[in-house]
């Protein structure tokens, strides 16, 4: 991977893609500021949180982020998606 310095690179684009989950923006981001996550309705943080969490556009251009992702919530046993 080519090294890339902190002023040649100002933004990450696209904002990653969450299955089940809504960004708080859309748009390209400049670096060192987070998208925020929520999961949608009838989903969580595979954690079990409902919290929002957030990705974070690095000086790279990459984004950097973990735990995102969101499954279906559990009733009797069962997985709801």
């Amino acid at each position: 991977m080519k090294e890339v310095s902190p002023l040649s690179a100002t933004r990450c684009v696209p904002v990653p893609e969450i299955p089940n989950a809504t960004p708080d923006r859309t748009s390209p981001t400049d670096f060192d500021t987070s998208v925020w996550y929520t999961c949608d309705p009838g989903y969580r943080f595979t954690d079990g949180s409902y919290e929002s969490k957030n990705a974070t556009c690095l000086h790279t251009g990459q984004w950097q982020y973990e735990g995102l992702n969101c499954t279906g919530e559990i009733s009797n046993g069962w997985a709801l998606k």
